[in-house]
């Protein structure tokens, strides 16, 4: 991958594109490859040169149109979700609608409209050909960066060897077995090191939607952090060992080249991100302009990928971006200071991301299908048959590697271990790991260059392997983004792992009927403040009709029937009379034993509720610069281990606290008194 990046970047326009129509038209067999032709931007010399000069300009019409295409999904999708309380991964629905335009683009190529009547439907044809490298290049920096960078990076570090472990030797591990299905399930003849490639490609996970949909439910926190974090390093992972592959089926060489090969593309990633995000670091010290600082970060990411993969250096590009927005999340923040910087950053990167998943989804889509329709002639029904074969396969080999490793998770994992999980909950978990194991944008990418590399075809036995590759990998990409994806909440509805306790209902109900309280009682002072001129001709009626507690609060009158409801029934239970006889011991101990558990449960939910507040509380000091920096990420270590030992009490103190959450010399001294002990001698956690 190194190589072929260096060698698009200066003839660029020349290997972008492939042929125009006319050209598919004049080499039948070329067309029916489809994929490793050039596409003249200029046209044919012969026809109008008019077109052939707007052609440049049209370019970037596909990107703003998908855009508004996922501007308008959006829009949409809420309005069901509120209408119907349907929730619909905004990917899946992105793949669709990609693969719409996809067809209509084919239909009116084949039909022989031509490019030069439609601007869309060529932009549209353009982008479908533009080398894989470079979409690599234009969106994978973007995307990984964000995601390492607005990680928790406390809850990084408790699950990082967990990730490690499925994401190396669980990556090398699935990428076997799915070569062991290559080589004996598929009629294709494979070798095994191309089919190990393929398993490669197919083992890049891309849980985009899983994550959006975990956090927008807003459950499975923990679990959320460990399937993204297996997924950033899964990538790295997984475009080294295709680099590798790739390297012995066109390099031959020693067994002793590949494994020192394999050494440094990961270890020389790391050391490559460290060094790039100590100079942005120091740079963004210095600086204290909220536009420079978000230049630096996103040419910090976009430069790392390109040094990584595009230049003498020839390590991992995922990795090495991984490495720095993962510093970034633990180390870096505090080098951005004020509130606007952050705001600035957070909305600049947000709308980057937006931009990289809309593309990269509706052109996922497109490719797809115009793929599919390219490489019919060959693709039999026997094919569709063993894709479909394959996805079955493929779920549950991640489930076996999951499976096999699950003892290390259980044993070393964040919030997983058996003194606060029982077993049933971490079986669901990890199936829930397993069915978030989604394929994307990396595993198809790979693809394409695997399907336009002609140099491996001749490399291979198959002579449709690389047209073979593209189309299961896309098979795969829109299986597990429209049925995993889809099926996400419904099976965690199933697992039981998103439901709410009684003890959370009560305290959110007791929230609101308090919000309500305030609500009226600020209305009701308004109302007296007769000495204000302003309020003299003021429909009061009007006024609480409109602007009432349950219309400002009850977002949802189901909310609000719901609080009415248990405030009747708590009504009922407290005035009802206790019967004349005398209840039996043991439903006497029954009874204490379980409001001893919902009473150590409401105060445990709300010391976490007050520790949540605290720490925004510390964070809101540190925008508007009231905390110095190391205080700072003192307070936020300590906090989060205080919210760990909520949730397990029995747990040792970390030993893995880091140099810079230590601000004071007799803190350091103290050592483990910086977890809980700490914040219980400032007062803020002690029961006075």
């Amino acid at each position: 991958m190194s190589s072929t990046l260096r060698s698009y970047m200066a003839p660029v326009t020349a290997r972008l594109f492939r042929r125009s129509e006319t050209t598919h038209a004049a080499a039948p067999e070329e067309h029916a490859t489809g994929v490793v032709d050039d596409f003249d931007l200029a046209g044919d010399e012969g026809e109008n040169q008019g077109h052939g000069e707007t052609h440049e300009s049209e370019i970037m019409t596909f990107f703003f149109v998908a855009l508004l295409i996922g501007c308008f999904v959006r829009f949409n999708l809420e309005l069901v979700r509120k209408t119907f309380r349907v929730r619909i991964p905004y990917s899946v629905v992105l793949l669709v609608v990609g693969g719409g335009l996809g067809y209509a683009t084919w239909d009116k190529v084949e039909a022989g409209a031509g490019l030069s009547d439609e601007a869309f439907t060529r932009s549209l044809f353009i982008w479908s050909k533009i080398d894989p490298h470079m979409l690599l290049f234009i969106f994978l920096p973007a995307l990984i960066y964000e995601g390492s960078s607005a990680t928790n990076y406390y809850a990084f570090t408790n699950h990082f060897w967990s990730a490690v472990v499925l994401a190396m030797p669980g990556l090398l591990v699935q990428s076997f077995l799915i070569g062991s299905v290559a080589v004996y399930v598929l009629p294709y003849g494979w070798g095994w090191t191309e089919a190990v490639l393929f398993g490669a490609i197919l083992s890049a996970t891309d849980p985009v939607a899983v994550v959006a949909l975990l956090k927008e439910l807003g459950v499975l926190p923990d679990l959320r952090v460990l399937i993204e974090a297996e997924s950033l390093l899964n990538d790295g992972t997984a475009i080294v060992l295709f680099q590798l592959c790739t390297k012995i089926l066109l390099e031959p060489g020693s067994t002793l080249s590949y494994v020192g090969l394999s050494f440094r593309l990961v270890l020389g990633s790391v050391a490559l991100g460290i060094a790039m995000f100590m100079g942005s670091y120091v740079w963004l010290k210095s600086t204290h302009h909220p536009i420079d600082e978000t230049i630096i970060t996103v040419c910090t990411a976009y430069l790392a990928f390109f040094v990584a993969e595009g230049t003498e250096v020839q390590v991992s590009g995922v990795l090495t971006v991984v490495t720095i927005g993962v510093l970034m999340a633990g180390v870096g923040h505090t080098a951005i200071e004020g509130v606007h910087s952050a705001e600035m950053l957070h909305s600049v990167w947000s709308m980057i991301v937006f931009c990289a998943d809309t593309t990269i989804f509706v052109l996922a889509g497109a490719i797809i299908v115009e793929q599919w329709l390219a490489l019919a002639d060959f693709w039999t029904s026997s094919d569709w048959g063993y894709m479909m074969a394959v996805y079955v396969l493929l779920t549950l080999i991640r489930g076996v590697m999951v499976g096999l490793f699950s003892p290390f998770i259980r044993a070393f994992g964040y919030g997983l271990q058996p003194r606060v999980c029982d077993l049933s909950t971490f079986i669901r978990s990890m199936f829930v790991v397993t069915w978030g194991g989604l394929r994307g944008a990396v595993g198809l990418c790979l693809a394409l260059a695997v399907a336009m590399d002609e140099q491996l075809r001749g490399a291979v036995a198959d002579a449709k392997y690389n047209e073979r590759v593209l189309l299961m990998t896309a098979g795969m990409v829109v299986l597990t983004t429209v049925v995993n994806a889809a099926l996400m909440e419904k099976v965690i509805e199933w697992m039981g792992l998103g439901a709410v306790s009684e003890t959370q209902v009560k305290l959110f109900k007791g929230a609101i009927r308090y919000l309500a309280d305030k609500h009226e009682e600020r209305l009701q002072q308004l109302q007296n403040a007769h000495d204000n001129p302003e309020f003299a001709q003021v429909d009061w009626a009007l006024l609480r009709h409109h602007a009432a507690a349950d219309q400002v609060l009850g977002q949802h009158s189901q909310v609000w029937q719901e609080l009415h409801e248990w405030e009747r029934a708590a009504q009922a239970a407290s005035s009802r009379e206790l019967p004349d006889s005398e209840p039996q011991l043991c439903e006497e101990e029954e009874a204490e034993r379980a409001s001893q558990e919902a009473s150590q449960e409401a105060l445990q939910e709300m010391l976490g509720r007050f520790l949540l507040s605290l720490r925004a509380s510390y964070t809101s000091q540190w925008n508007r610069g009231l905390l110095a920096a190391r205080p700072f990420t003192s307070l936020r270590w300590a906090l989060d281990m205080a919210l760990d030992h909520l949730k397990d009490p029995r747990a040792p103190p970390p030993d893995h606290a880091p140099d810079h959450a230590t601000p004071y010399a007799e803190e350091e001294e103290a050592g483990s008194e910086m977890e809980w002990g700490w914040l219980e001698r400032q007062g803020d956690l002690s029961g006075s």
